[in-house]
């Protein structure tokens, strides 16, 4: 996965706990466009999903309200492959993890907090800059909604910019994310796009039947 730029930072309350493995529920890795994705090793899980989420593991959040809800982080499933994005400096993220929070929560927090910082306690900060996009279809009381973020960090003098899009799908307390990752501020290309969006829909296939 591009950086984990967020994985090195923590915001206070543990992650929920774990009520049941979502491995049955997530995509097959030979359901990502670009070849056969990796499933994410369990330790590495807590730091993929704080990397997708927004929740950083250790440092602060600012503002303190725009903090993502916990996810239930031991049950969870994460798989990376590539993405076609252009230059091949992309990946493709599918995630199916557990949560107390409605996808109406966070799509509302994403509108509220447009732009926040995610501090790291050694200096380090990155800026995150989140539009709320058009959301997929839904289908079968599976709700869904669309994210588009901006990640800058090091300054402005030369910052490591990062362009994410995110679909995210949620029944009951089960939460899909399909992200796609790439270095640069340079927009989602057709042809990745449209891998991002058959990923998506094969995960929410595999998740919610």
């Amino acid at each position: 996965m591009v950086g984990l730029l967020v994985a090195g930072c923590s915001v206070n309350g543990d992650p929920v706990g774990d009520e049941s493995d979502l491995t049955a529920r997530a995509v097959a890795a030979s359901s990502f466009p670009s070849g056969p994705a990796t499933r994410v090793p369990t330790p590495a899980v807590k730091d993929a999903l704080a990397d997708i989420t927004g929740r950083p593991l250790r440092g602060d959040v600012s503002p303190a309200g725009c903090t993502p809800g916990a996810m239930r982080t031991e049950s969870a499933t994460v798989l990376v492959g590539a993405s076609p994005q252009a230059g091949g400096v992309g990946t493709l993220t599918s995630a199916v993890v557990g949560t107390d929070e409605s996808l109406a929560d966070l799509t509302a927090t994403a509108r509220r907090c447009p732009v926040v910082t995610l501090g790291a306690g050694g200096g380090a900060t990155t800026r995150v800059s989140t539009e709320v996009a058009p959301a997929p279809p839904t289908v079968d009381g599976v709700e869904t909604t669309a994210l588009r973020r901006s990640l800058q960090t090091g300054g402005d003098a030369a910052p490591l910019v990062t362009t994410v899009t995110l679909l995210i799908a949620q029944r009951d307390d089960v939460r899909v994310y399909v992200e796609e990752r790439h270095q640069g501020a340079a927009p989602l290309t057709e042809e990745a796009g449209a891998a991002l969006d058959r990923l998506f829909t094969a995960s929410v296939s595999a998740a919610f039947g």
